[in-house]
Order: structure tokens, then sequence, then C-alpha cells
């Protein structure tokens, strides 16, 4: 398998990949170091990689995985979204992770037009206006930062999006059907090697579930969390997220089995919860990031609680209100605790196990 074209664009820079693979460039960032090694090694065709996982599940970890089924989870979405030779594709996520790793080897397997930015908030912001691809993925930050700075047509200029790292929220999801462009919701994880379905959410008739890509089996444990079996992984991945399957290949997520709240009996998913509240907080107008945890109880064993980033408390009871009116009663957050900055993961997630010691720690 062939990468026919001859340079890339690198930080505005047009970098020969001769010159890559011989290790003559030097890199002038992070990004750049890590996106020039991966691709010296891939164009010298490596057959291990090492990749670090996030800990979806389980213990962060380092792990093997070979040439060919990097190969092999690339072809897949290529395929999936309809993608050809000499596409023009964006790759503006960290390329030190799985979601950057995976957008490179794509381009080298599809034989794309590779350009590489700097991962910030606001990609298309440092770019030409005139500047138009074909495919590109980003994190739900980006994409939200995108539509508020530029508006939401302006990613018309990406004809295809896939958008993961994280959950999307309710009120991205609804800015995103206005879009022209095809974009899609990822489920996956560095121990698939990227994703493994994809849910449209753009346009009028957005997918309600998440549909399996070719060749991916789905199923689930005693938990209801979701098990994947494909033939480019040597064994089934049991995650920690629970989902309702609605058929053999497609299925709604539900939460995080760890995050899961056992409250009087009653089990209760936070990230269901958490798509509620959010609605309440766009029509208070208040901004501020939140989740949903289970804190100790003596009657309930755990109670619901709502953890607010803001160093002011917020109107308490009208938010109350609000919450009444969307959530069951035993969905409504019994407790409204505050902290000045979420802790945060290296993939640039809320760390809600870190922030929880720290707020109750009190440090």
């Amino acid at each position: 398998m062939h990468y026919s074209h001859t340079h890339l664009l690198l930080n505005y820079k047009h970098i020969s990949l001769s010159s890559i693979q011989q290790g003559k460039v030097t890199p002038e960032s992070d990004f750049e170091k890590a996106s020039i090694d991966f691709i010296n090694r891939w164009l010298n065709k490596q057959q291990v990689f090492i990749l670090q996982t996030s800990g979806s599940t389980g213990t962060p970890k380092k792990i093997e995985v070979r040439r060919e089924q990097l190969i092999a989870s690339a072809t897949a979405t290529i395929k999936a979204l309809g993608l050809k030779e000499n596409d023009q594709a964006l790759i503006c996520l960290s390329t030190q992770y799985i979601a950057g790793i995976m957008m490179l080897v794509r381009c080298l397997v599809g034989n794309f037009n590779i350009t590489a930015v700097e991962p910030t908030s606001n990609p298309l912001g440092q770019l030409p206006a005139v500047a138009e691809f074909d495919f590109a993925a980003l994190v739900p930050y980006q994409a939200e930062t995108i539509c508020s700075e530029m508006g939401v047509d302006e990613l018309k200029r990406i004809k295809k999006i896939i958008v993961g790292g994280a959950p999307v929220s309710e009120r991205l999801m609804e800015t995103l059907r206005k879009a022209t462009s095809d974009i899609y919701q990822t489920y996956g994880m560095t121990e698939t090697l990227s994703h493994i379905a994809l849910q449209k959410i753009s346009g009028v008739n957005p997918d309600k579930a998440f549909k399996a890509l070719p060749g991916i089996n789905l199923g689930v444990d005693e938990r209801n969390c979701l098990v994947i079996k494909t033939d480019y992984l040597p064994e089934a991945i049991i995650t920690n997220d629970v989902v309702e399957m609605l058929d053999s290949n497609s299925f709604q997520w539900l939460g995080r089995a760890d995050n899961v709240i056992n409250s009087g009996g009653i089990k209760l998913y936070p990230e269901k919860i958490e798509k509620a509240i959010e609605l309440v907080f766009t029509s208070l107008l208040i901004n501020n990031p939140f989740f949903i945890s289970g804190l100790p109880d003596a009657k309930l064993g755990d109670k619901v609680s709502l953890i607010i980033e803001s160093k002011n408390k917020i109107e308490e009871e009208a938010l109350l209100q609000g919450l009444r009116r969307h959530l069951q009663k035993h969905e409504i957050p019994r407790s409204i605790l505050y902290t000045d900055a979420f802790e945060m993961t290296p993939t640039g997630k809320v760390n809600r196990k870190a922030t929880l010691q720290k707020l109750l720690s009190g440090s």
C-alpha cells in the first residue's frame, strides 16, 4: 500500500514526505514531533505500534497493535463514510493519542491530501477562509467553539465531520442539526483502534442510535455493557458502557457502568440526567460546566449530587424548579456542590473521580 502524495501541509509549511522518511525534518512543537514521528515510522514500514489507552475499559495502559489492524480500522471508516483517493483531509487533533493517530492512518491508507494544524479550540479560525476539506475529525469542544465564534454555517467548509472523544451535548446536537455537512458522532476507544460505530447527527433526519461499521459484531454482557468483536481485534472488547441494543448492529448509549448511581435501590445513569440538566441550564443562560455523581448517603446508599464548576453559587431555586419539570423525582439532585476548577484528564475530559476527591478533601 503506497502513499502517492509527495508533500503534506504541516502548520502551514509544505514538507516533503521523503524528508520525513529520511528523518531530516526538525519539529517545532510537540504536535509536529508526534505527527512527523508517526509518519516516519509508517513510511518506513514499521509493523508494531504502542498506543496509550485512556482507561475506557479499565486501568490506563499501553497496548501493542499491528500495522494491519490499524489499516483494517482505517479502511472500515473510509468505506463507511464514502471517502475517496485525493480527498482533502484536515487533522487538528493531538497525534499523540488514538484520535489523531487514526486520522494520520486514514490519510496514509486512503491516499488523502493532508493538512495538519496545531490543535486549538477553533481550528477553522486559524485557516484561510478559502480552505475547504472533504473530511475532518473534531472533539465536541472544537465543534462548539467553531459554531459559537464563526456560526454553524462555517462547518460547510468540511463536507464530512466525525465528532468524538466525549459525548456530544444536547445543546451542541441541536446546533449541529442545522449544519449542511454530514456530521457523525463516534463511539470507540483506543482498545478498538478508534470508533467502531457512527451516529449521523446533522440534517433533518438524524440517526436515533449508533450503527456499527461493517464487520463489527456487537453484544452485551450481564451488566448490559457493550461487547465488541471484529476480525482485526485479537479478542472481544468488554466495555464499561451500558447500552440499550435496538437490533444486532445498533444501540443507544446510556452511560458508564462505573458512574452508575444506586440510590435507594434504583439504578440511575448520570449521563442521562445530565442531558436533562443541560436543557435547564440553557434555558436559564447558565454556561458553567457540571456533572452528576453519587455521594454517600446513610439512608439512600448514594444520593444524586450536582457538581458545578463555579466560584460563586448560582440561583439554586430557579434551577431546582427547572429540574423538577425535566427530571423524575428520584433523579433530582439532593445536593449541589461547587468547585473553582474541574480536574481534567490528559485527553481533555473531566476527571470526575479526581474532581470529587479534591472537592471532598477541601483541597
